[in-house]
């Protein structure tokens, strides 16, 4: 916990993003019920409080999941709003110099099962699915991300044995 920073209460998921410069960590702590997050640097000499920080949105309280694309540009957060039956995601561009985010804009993908995020190894598609059964596409570089959505894949029904659908999801980004 950065110094001065005690009795704040932080609110799962916590990332890392590699700084621009290839060598040193942005940590990245959401504070709960609010609309900032705590912001880290972690280089070669240990862990500095670089900030509270306002990314542009309230984020709400609930659970939820983040994935970091594959260069470290954007950071797509999804949040199960308590007694809330949509996923709600929220995606943000990176600036890997200062460590801020920028806030791109935030929708709702309508499912009561926490699925998970993927990025295109280019970066310009977040993947993610609603009820295990669609997969969607979202366009990153989309004026309005939300609105960009394309349902690329949808379950089949096939059963592998006689007890395991081979649905989507969790969806996980791996390197």
């Amino acid at each position: 916990v950065p110094l001065g920073t005690e009795n704040v209460e932080y609110q799962y998921p916590i990332k890392a993003v590699r700084h621009a410069n290839g060598r040193d960590w942005w940590l990245y702590s959401f504070v709960r019920n609010t609309a900032t997050y705590q912001l880290t640097l972690l280089d070669s000499s240990g862990l500095h409080n670089a900030g509270i920080l306002d990314p542009g949105i309230n984020i709400p309280n609930g659970a939820g999941l983040a994935t970091v694309s594959p260069q470290g540009n954007y950071l797509a957060i999804g949040f199960d709003i308590w007694g809330n039956v949509d996923q709600h995601v929220f995606p943000f561009d990176i600036d890997r110099c200062s460590g801020t985010l920028a806030f791109k804009d935030s929708f709702s993908i309508g499912t009561q099962l926490w699925p998970g995020f993927g990025f295109s190894p280019s970066e310009r598609y977040l993947y993610t699915c609603s009820d295990y059964i669609y997969l969607w596409q979202f366009d990153m570089e989309a004026s309005d991300v939300g609105t960009s959505r394309v349902l690329v894949g949808e379950y089949d029904g096939f059963v592998h044995g006689s007890n395991f659908p081979t649905t989507f999801g969790p969806i996980m980004q791996t390197p």
